[in-house]
């Protein structure tokens, strides 16, 4: 099974700041020597050796185990793989409840990916009872981080009002607010998936409505960005 882009994105840790095609390489014994230790870094490193095969075969077993161990020390990063994993049942039986249990650890850290995730179990009831309040909660905790895409589905969630009442000025004030952060973001269905919906809104909105949404954007962008003017 292919990595998945969400855990490539962690390979962040390895000098990768997106899901580009070139893989970094890796010193396997030195890091085997510092995860053997109880690194937790390198016990993390490790696993997304193994879980992409960079410097090593892709071996789904060696990665899992690494992932758990640093996953159990703490490290958010590997916790949001581990949930990953048990979500997609890659070197893992696919277990929701699983990945509920290790996104909600790694989301109390701040992990804004695991967050994201987290937020979408709740929408959709997938191991864990169907909670609105909650998807909400954890959607925003994630924008809040500079989520890209739990801005985009905040914007979705009110444009539908799936679990909400639907509220343009709320949609059009997240999906303002992920179109000025995607700027300069290599993922282009995201920008253009957000663009195209702000389109949408714009037909059915007033001019007014559309200022004070704006301005929705900007007060929150002053509280938890770092600012927006349109």
């Amino acid at each position: 099974m292919r990595l998945s882009c969400q855990r490539f994105l962690l390979l962040g840790v390895l000098g990768i700041a997106s899901c580009a095609t070139t893989k970094p390489s890796i010193d396997i014994a030195e890091q085997t020597t510092l995860a053997n230790a109880g690194d937790p870094v390198a016990q993390n490193k490790l696993g997304i050796a193994y879980d992409a095969g960079i410097g090593t075969q892709r071996d789904m077993a060696k990665a899992v185990m690494w992932y758990r161990k640093s996953a159990e020390q703490g490290n958010a990063d590997a916790q949001n793989s581990m949930g990953s994993l048990y979500q997609s049942g890659d070197g893992v039986p696919k277990d929701s409840t699983q990945a509920v249990y290790w996104y909600q650890k790694a989301a109390a850290q701040g992990h804004t990916v695991a967050q994201n995730s987290l937020a979408i179990r709740y929408l959709m009831g997938q191991g864990v009872d169907k909670d609105a309040a909650k998807a909400l909660y954890w959607y925003e905790e994630a924008a809040k981080g500079g989520n890209f895409e739990a801005m985009r589905n905040l914007g979705e969630i009110y444009a539908s009002g799936r679990g909400v009442d639907r509220n343009s000025k709320e949609a059009y004030k997240w999906f303002d607010l992920a179109r000025f952060y995607t700027q300069f973001s290599r993922d282009m269905n995201l920008k253009w998936g957000v663009r195209g919906q702000l389109e949408k809104l714009t037909k059915e909105m007033t001019k007014s409505e559309i200022a004070e949404a704006k301005q929705l954007a900007n007060e929150w962008s002053k509280k938890y960005g770092q600012g927006k003017s349109n």
